[in-house]
């Protein structure tokens, strides 16, 4: 939960905020929890259809994989990541 609280204050500080100031930030935990497994493993992906959002994250070194390319990529065993 730290790494989403730096994410949260970084992205508000660069005005890019991912929620109203009054939300929960489901973005920047989803990106911290990325964060501190990219110690443990040689790659983290994230399979979400909120590309937007955590784009703005992307720099941190986790991919994010659009969860309907990830269908078709299955499908044809192939892999298409979005960042």
């Amino acid at each position: 939960m730290s790494e989403a609280a730096v994410l949260w204050a970084e992205s508000r500080r660069n005005g890019e905020q991912t929620s109203e100031d009054a939300s929960l930030d489901g973005d920047a935990i989803l990106a911290g929890q990325a964060i501190c497994l990219l110690s443990e493993f040689d790659e983290v992906i994230i399979v979400s259809d909120n590309l937007g959002h955590l784009s703005s994250f992307s720099y941190c070194g986790f991919k994010i994989w659009d969860w309907k390319q990830a269908l078709i990529d299955y499908k044809y065993q192939e892999i298409n990541y979005y960042l």
